[in-house]
């Protein structure tokens, strides 16, 4: 069978030219978000629509006045920013993420430990946003929670920037034993990506700056790849269970920044490292 140049869309040429073209017609209506090409995720947070097939809301919101509601996305599959910033203005000026639901169809949502710590997304009716994209500030707030704790030794990719760098700041993990860690800490005053193991010093590695496009991936031990660079390798070789994300459950070790997209796969994705990176900087533009 004859494959086209340039791709491996489910189909093979066929005489019958109508048959090619109705089979060309139904790979393109399966969709090119970042999940209809590379499913199977754990879990998926984003302030963009991920899956073709997702309908349901990206956000949940907590205003000044305590009202809750939640957001979805416009009919460009981007944040409904214009629902957000109309019922703000309406309900305090302020807008806060409380839960950030998961797009990967497990149900696996991630949830603020409490009211008042949700991610600042408006402030004084003004949208939070990073290189025009709106995200969520979670400086000054703990890790939100997840429903089902995840043991990983899978692929993370995420986007964000870190606005505040401490001493160690947590991407992800889960407190107690084996509480092993995605991490972003300080080294020589920059900021480097990581993982902690337990009773041993973080593992640290590639550094971002500003803006970025980061992936923790397993493969014997853990490595790590900033905007689509060479991996770094890690000493970590021991599994990380995700219970929160973006943090943990104390105020000074969150990921301290504005936090956009976060993509969890149980299997290693290193095959597709340019891919999944390509589509992420295709929408934020980071490098």
């Amino acid at each position: 069978p004859y494959v086209p140049p340039g791709g491996t869309p489910p189909f093979i040429w066929n005489l019958d030219t109508r048959l090619w073209e109705a089979e060309t017609r139904e790979w393109a209506a399966a969709g090119t978000n970042l999940l209809d090409v590379y499913p199977g995720a754990s879990l998926a947070f984003s302030l963009r629509n991920l899956r073709s097939d997702y309908t349901e809301a990206l956000i949940r919101v907590r205003y000044t006045n305590n009202t809750e509601e939640d957001i979805g996305f416009d009919g460009n599959g981007e944040l409904d920013t214009a629902t957000l910033l109309t019922n703000t203005a309406a309900n305090g000026g302020d807008a806060f993420v409380v839960t950030w639901y998961d797009q990967s169809g497990n149900a696996n949502h991630a949830a603020a430990l409490s009211l008042n710590l949700g991610y600042y997304i408006v402030t004084g009716n003004v949208l939070n946003t990073e290189n025009g994209k709106p995200a969520a500030n979670n400086v000054g707030r703990n890790g939100m929670s997840l429903n089902n704790i995840i043991n990983t030794t899978g692929s993370l990719f995420i986007a964000g920037n870190q606005l505040s760098v401490g001493t160690l700041n947590y991407v992800g993990g889960r407190i107690g034993n084996n509480g092993n860690w995605f991490t972003q800490n300080a080294l020589n005053s920059q900021a480097f990506l990581g993982i902690y193991q337990t009773a041993s010093n973080p593992s640290t590695y590639a550094t971002p700056a500003n803006q970025f496009i980061a992936n923790w991936d397993y493969d014997s031990t853990w490595n790590v790849s900033v905007n689509n660079g060479a991996y770094a390798n890690t000493t970590g070789n021991f599994p990380v269970n995700v219970e929160y994300v973006w943090g943990r459950n104390l105020v000074g070790l969150e990921f301290a920044g504005n936090c956009q997209e976060y993509i969890l796969w149980p299997t290693t994705q290193q095959t597709n490292l340019f891919g999944i990176s390509t589509n992420m900087n295709d929408y934020y533009s980071v490098y």
